[in-house]
């Protein structure tokens, strides 16, 4: 678990939740769950070429004190960048948090 000096970054915890739409269908949208203080650690970046388009992928860790109610499932903004959680291994016992996170550039 990284030190209070250490969490420097403002990240807000995405969760999916469904709602149903105009024509009573349902719906999965992501909706702010929690803005928390982080440690933020840069990994690789690589681009590619998706059709025609060029893609960004950004790797990432984001090290946030422990938490029961994050899965796969949510995403993360940092700097107004979305992330895609990819995996989430706790740190100690219930003392924090590390997810895996990349950015898909689309």
């Amino acid at each position: 678990m990284p030190s209070a000096s250490r969490m420097k970054h403002r990240v807000t915890l995405r969760k999916p939740t469904t709602v149903k739409n105009s024509h009573n269908e349902d719906v999965t949208t992501l909706t702010d769950a929690a803005t928390v203080w982080a440690q933020v650690i840069r990994g690789s970046t690589r681009e590619f070429f998706e059709g025609d388009q060029r893609v960004a992928e950004g790797r990432v860790a984001v090290r946030i004190r422990y938490r029961s109610d994050i899965d796969e499932t949510w995403s993360l903004v940092i700097d107004a960048v979305k992330y895609k959680i990819s995996g989430i291994q706790e740190q100690g016992r219930r003392k924090g948090l590390e997810i895996q996170a990349y950015r898909d550039g689309k």
